[in-house]
């Protein structure tokens, strides 16, 4: 057998190798994406209601608020504490909120946060939460100029969570792909490594961003 022969023989090897390697990490996405997609979808979803994300104001009591009958702050804060209680509850085997120690009071909320969160469909879950976690990077006026884009702010949001798999929220790759394009933002091809919890960026960090932005 001629050398060219053997070239042409070891490439083939190589590249059919090489398919099996990208299947097999492709069919380990597929399955880990099936374990993590609703875990992951819940996770952004409740950071969304999470208090740090909102304006101070919006947490005050205000007596002159309260006077009026308003009561604008009281309701956010009895809506996250709802929140707090009924996720002590945990989920159940089917991923649904656990709702079997549940009060009557805690099973009518879970009823309607349960509802809420699955009336979001996941374009909007995500772009909002792109939208919402860059504003704590102080990129609001960056957005309203037209400077920022999904792309970048989820590369932000991506280096400070160390990871993309926060924003992994469909149960399939070609779901999440189509998104994915959709928003113009990268995909994955293999597991992500955890990411962090959803911490405060630090003050140097959003001043460095604003004038690289600005």
């Amino acid at each position: 057998m001629s050398i060219k022969s053997l070239e042409r023989r070891a490439s083939s090897i190589s590249l059919s190798l090489e398919r099996v390697r990208l299947q097999k990490q492709a069919d380990e996405l597929e399955d880990w994406r099936g374990q993590n997609a609703d875990r992951l979808r819940w996770d952004l979803f409740l950071l969304l209601q999470d208090p740090a994300l909102m304006h101070p104001n919006n947490l005050k009591v205000d007596k002159e608020d309260f006077e009026k009958q308003n009561r604008f702050a009281e309701s956010n804060l009895a809506y996250y504490a709802m929140i707090n209680r009924v996720m002590k509850h945990g989920f159940n085997k089917d991923g649904y909120l656990n709702r079997l120690n549940m009060s009557t009071e805690e099973l009518a909320f879970a009823e309607c946060l349960e509802t809420h969160y699955q009336s979001i469909d996941d374009e909007d879950l995500l772009s909002n939460g792109i939208f919402q976690l860059s504003l704590q990077f102080g990129l609001g006026l960056a957005w309203f100029e037209k400077k920022m884009s999904y792309a970048k702010a989820t590369q932000i949001i991506d280096e400070h969570r160390g990871s993309p798999e926060w924003r992994q929220i469909c149960g399939t790759s070609k779901e999440q792909r189509e998104l994915d394009n959709k928003l113009e933002i990268s995909s994955i091809t293999e597991i992500p490594a955890p990411g962090l919890p959803w911490h405060k960026p630090d003050k140097v960090k959003v001043e460095q961003l604003r004038a690289l932005y600005s």
